[in-house]
């Protein structure tokens, strides 16, 4: 045997053996699943919001033409509707997902009775998915002064991982917002602007982070630190009960001055009511005995008389405060302030000096 025979045999029993062993692999394996088929009823349904959306992409309603085209192929997955879709993605400005469409379309699985229109359909995405690639502007996102710990950063209201910083973020042209969170620091935003095709670099300035300010070795770390403590007091020492601070004088005074006035004024007032219904009464009664109409007179001015008689009892208690007040109050001598009564055969009150 030659030497190329005996290398053709090895290489023979080789690839058996690697066959043998690939099929036991595969039989180990558990079956994949098989894609279900579309039922006659989704793809009726299919259809209709397939024509639909040809209607209101020719009408110019790109959104309405995007919710019937992707209902439509989300029944099917076909090639044509997944292609129809992202065209009109591409029509809306959607240009980043009718990209991953198109790239997605060709790798769908092939129908058994799939036609050539559905071959072309394929073909066709993948033509599109390369015209869309330089199409399709990005955005570049830097932070200063970089960050002490990884940033947080969303754009549209979507999280990114921090390793996304300075790397370029492909996006839909139009405007866009990018919000940076750094522990320390307020959030920072910015909006941007991009065409298509255009490579942006935003940066966003950071404000200084917010500093703490350290305790002042001179301030006393708590008010009941610095406070000082009272001496000890030895053992046994009765402590004296506290005794409730003395009224100030002058609301003594004030108290007595106006119980005075108002028990004389109100005994003033009721007095001369009860001697003006004790003349009208020795008018209408004889001997002592008045007739039953003047009945209400009588009680109303025995009422008057016992007012006055109160009144002037109130006014005789707010005098004897007012008293107690004066001889209670010590004018202080550096001031010479005080009040004092006076009473003279012509006059009587109080005169005082502040």
């Amino acid at each position: 045997m030659s030497l190329s025979s005996s290398r053709s045999g090895r290489r023979l029993l080789g690839a058996a053996t690697l066959a043998i062993a690939l099929g036991v692999a595969g039989a180990a394996l558990p079956p994949r699943p098989a894609l279900a088929e579309p039922t006659a009823a989704e793809f009726q349904t299919a259809r209709e919001l397939f024509k639909q959306g040809t209607r209101l992409r020719a009408a110019g309603d790109l959104p309405g033409a995007i919710e019937k085209f992707r209902a439509a192929d989300e029944l099917v997955r076909t090639a044509i509707t997944g292609l129809e879709l992202a065209k009109t993605e591409a029509q809306a400005g959607q240009l980043v997902e009718a990209r991953e469409l198109c790239l997605a379309v060709p790798l769908r699985p092939v129908q058994k009775d799939e036609t050539k229109a559905s071959a072309d359909a394929r073909a066709e995405a993948a033509r599109l998915a390369e015209a869309l690639r330089p199409r399709i502007p990005s955005v570049v996102v830097k932070l200063d002064p970089p960050p002490a710990s990884p940033p947080k950063l969303t754009l549209d209201g979507v999280d990114l991982p921090p390793a996304a910083l300075g790397v370029p973020l492909k996006v839909n042209p139009g405007k866009h917002e990018i919000v940076a969170k750094v522990a320390g620091v307020p959030d920072t935003r910015v909006g941007v602007e991009v065409l298509e095709g255009e490579a942006r670099e935003v940066t966003l300035n950071l404000p200084p982070a917010t500093a703490v300010p350290p305790p002042s070795a001179s301030a006393p770390p708590s008010a009941t630190a610095s406070a000082p403590r009272p001496p000890p007091r030895p053992p046994g020492t009765a402590v004296a009960p506290r005794e409730p601070p003395p009224a100030h004088p002058d609301t003594i005074v004030t108290l007595g001055i106006g119980l005075t006035a108002a028990g004389a004024a109100v005994g003033t007032l009721t007095g001369l009511s009860a001697l003006s219904k004790a003349s009208d009464l020795n008018q209408t009664c004889r001997d002592k005995h008045c007739p039953p109409s003047a009945q209400d007179d009588l009680d109303a001015g025995k009422a008057m008389g016992t007012a006055s008689t109160i009144a002037f009892g109130v006014g005789a208690v707010g005098l004897g405060i007012l008293i107690y007040g004066i001889t209670r109050h010590k004018p202080d001598a550096r001031t010479e302030t005080g009040i004092v009564p006076v009473f003279s055969p012509t006059m009587a009150g109080f005169r005082g000096t502040f």
